[in-house]
């Protein structure tokens, strides 16, 4: 295993990005199904079909973009981790994981901090923004993000590549400057968010719970992100 301890190394920074087909009809019963890794100079070094080792109750094509037949030749997810890893672990240093709600690929993935990363960057966190009307925090979406800082278009069927590829450059362009940063995040502040695929399914789809934030509309009972 390589040292992580030279202080004048550079630490590289990677946006992975995964999509999930529901194992179950919980809002919460997933396993990836596809995922995508792009670097710091916007190279696409992974874009990999994943074969799930459960059974699938629904592959969520409209969201995930993924159908059966793509996954007839997909790669188990211990061959697609093992080439992660030695991706991850090509630098002296570990890199930073970037993406929006990084969180949840990273457990998805069963990626360890220290060992398979240094530390991850949330985008939904960088470019949170204060709200004085309603004395709170806004979060904003990917797509909303990519609309109104890149002039860029997220479609409701994702495609993790480009998803990886925007979450790139939105942390390039602000990461270096705060006052920027601060400015793009005010400037987001009441702008109307494009319709989400999950809130046009009023959170459900084909029976599935997709409210995995949204108390209110889960019909799983599974505990939410906000509970």
């Amino acid at each position: 295993k390589k040292p992580h301890t030279t202080m004048s190394s550079h630490v590289p920074f990677f946006c992975i990005d995964v999509e999930c087909a529901a194992t179950g009809r919980g809002h919460s019963d997933r396993t990836p199904i596809s995922l995508a890794l792009v670097d710091e100079h916007e190279e696409v070094l992974m874009r990999s079909y994943i074969r799930p080792s459960v059974r699938i109750e629904n592959l969520l094509t409209p969201l995930t973009g993924v159908t059966q037949d793509d996954l007839v030749n997909a790669t188990p997810l211990e061959e697609v981790m093992k080439n992660l890893r030695q991706l991850l672990h090509a630098s002296v240093e570990l890199p930073i994981l970037v993406g929006h709600s990084i969180r949840g690929d990273i457990e998805w993935l069963g990626l360890l901090q220290g060992e398979d990363f240094s530390s991850s960057i949330d985008l939904a966190e960088m470019f949170k923004a204060y709200n004085p009307r309603y004395g709170s925090y806004n979060k904003f979406s990917l797509a909303l993000l990519c609309k109104h800082l890149l002039r860029k278009t997220i479609s409701d069927t994702h495609d993790p590549a480009k998803d990886a590829l925007y979450s790139i450059q939105l942390y390039k362009r602000y990461k270096d400057s705060p006052s920027t940063l601060e400015a793009a995040k005010r400037s987001l502040i009441g702008k109307p968010a494009p319709m989400s695929f999950v809130k046009q399914h009023d959170y459900r789809y084909q029976g599935v719970c997709m409210a995995a934030y949204f108390p209110e509309k889960c019909i799983c009972g599974s505990p939410t992100k906000r509970d």
